[in-house]
């Protein structure tokens, strides 16, 4: 994996500084040089420092070219094995849609028609009470 010159130089002057301050807040040091974590994981990962509650410090030999090296070496490690970590995940594909089965189709059954009977209550009291002036005409004319 080869890195690109400007990177390069921007993680050299980052590891400089880092030796130069002795003791420093890795944030805002990483943050400054607009540098990855990884970076500074290699740096742990190579034991040029240690990090405790976001304070850094540089506890290893001066960064001459062979530590930067393997400062480096380290770092294309990391990012390999991230790399290969996430070709091998199913990171971010899209999921495969299958269609629902579908219910067969019922066949609709004609309507048939009833016979229709008026049920409503004001017919039957009419017929009740012409029934009963009926049966009281009737009653009437056999008293007679």
């Amino acid at each position: 994996m080869k890195m690109k010159k400007e990177t390069k130089h921007k993680y050299l002057a980052f590891i400089q500084d880092c030796y130069k301050h002795g003791s420093f807040d890795k944030n805002l040091l990483r943050d400054s040089h607009e540098v990855s974590n990884d970076l500074l994981r290699a740096m742990q990962h190579t034991r040029c420092i240690t990090t405790s509650a976001g304070v850094g410090q540089w506890i290893g030999n001066a960064p001459t070219q062979d530590v930067i090296n393997s400062i480096f070496k380290e770092y294309h490690k990391m990012r390999g094995a991230e790399y290969a970590k996430r070709k091998t995940k199913p990171h971010g594909k899209q999921l495969k849609i299958t269609p629902i089965r579908k219910a067969p189709v019922s066949t609709p059954e004609p309507i048939v028609k009833e016979a229709e009977y008026d049920n409503s209550n004001s017919k039957v009291f009419l017929i009740l009470a012409v029934g009963a002036i009926v049966g009281f005409m009737i009653a009437t004319i056999i008293w007679k």
